[in-house]
């Protein structure tokens, strides 16, 4: 704070809401609690209760005081000093940091210039890929009109939770089908597809890795806490992104390979690992997906998305917008 080096305040104002299930007065009700309520069945009744009344006091004693206090620090001292500026290159030698991200992210040399050229080359032929699947399902209006009836219209979304991870069970089933036919080995670590956590709220969907002895499998975690929030037509693209072919399958198979030094093994790299995991959603059509137009214009859409963040990003950041 003393160095003005802050992030902008716009993209901290839900950072106190975040913390709020944390603070809450009654610990219990805290999700770090929920362990002392989920034993295994090995686990005698009277080491449950020690175990569960030393969680508590914990959390009483030491945990909720802490988090309190961060929020209200958040609340209270960080958000007004946060920036009203969103550039990056606002802050003290902000150019070069963005310049030094974008080598970061990317691992190339590209200059922002370039990869904001790149990003608008991209949304282009996108654009046109996307008109194409349009005129496919015989909608006569604009874009905007055919995106907001899609969005608007029922159909496209699930009434249940229940539905909507069956639904994707489905769909990862048939995504494990088609790898033989692309990939020579394969990890041998499986993925399962779970709920995301209630308190996450409308939080991405996401890949957790599994253990790196293979002890426990990888997850899929489906974001099923609004699903007025998540169409159908996107979860084809999703499922291939962050299980198989994508996270899941890259990540395994890297941890498996034991001849590599544990570093090489573990270690993320945006480039790789986010772009590996686009390639995958565009393997969809030779996995057999995408059958419908809506699932393809879905997939579409993310691409769209990841094309319009190049442009975005380096616009605000680097180009004066």
């Amino acid at each position: 704070m003393k160095s003005g080096w802050m992030p902008p305040r716009v993209s901290m104002l839900r950072v106190p809401g975040q913390i709020a299930p944390f603070a809450v007065a009654d610990v219990a009700a805290s999700p770090l609690y929920a362990p002392f309520e989920r034993f295994p069945a090995s686990v005698s009744a009277e080491d449950r209760k020690r175990l569960a009344d030393a969680g508590r006091k914990v959390l009483k004693d030491r945990i909720q005081p802490a988090f309190a206090a961060f929020q209200q620090f958040v609340s209270t001292g960080y958000l007004p000093a946060c920036s009203d500026d969103i550039a990056s290159s606002k802050l003290p030698a902000g150019r070069r940091y963005y310049e030094l991200m974008v080598a970061s992210m990317t691992t190339t040399d590209l200059t922002a210039d370039q990869v904001h050229a790149i990003g608008l080359a991209e949304v282009a032929r996108m654009r046109i890929e996307m008109n194409k699947v349009i005129a496919s399902t015989g909608f006569k209006g604009s874009f905007a009109e055919f995106v907001q009836s899609i969005k608007s219209d029922p159909k496209f979304f699930h009434t249940s939770a229940d539905d909507m991870l069956m639904h994707f069970r489905d769909i990862a089933k048939r995504a494990d089908a088609a790898l033989p036919a692309l990939f020579a080995e394969l990890p041998r670590l499986p993925y399962g597809i779970r709920p995301m956590e209630a308190y996450e709220g409308d939080n991405a969907e996401h890949y957790t890795p599994g253990a790196l002895d293979g002890s426990r499998a990888g997850y899929f975690e489906a974001n099923t806490n609004n699903l007025q929030r998540r169409a159908k037509y996107e979860m084809e693209a999703l499922l291939l992104h962050e299980a198989v072919p994508g996270h899941h399958l890259q990540v395994s198979r890297a941890r498996e390979s034991t001849g590599l030094p544990q570093f090489r093994r573990s270690t993320w790299y945006v480039a790789y690992g986010e772009g590996w995991a686009l390639y995958a959603e565009g393997l969809g059509d030779e996995m057999g997906m995408y059958r419908d137009p809506y699932s393809k214009f879905g997939q579409l859409s993310g691409e769209m998305w990841r094309a319009c963040r190049l442009v975005v990003d380096t616009g605000l950041h680097a180009l004066g917008w």
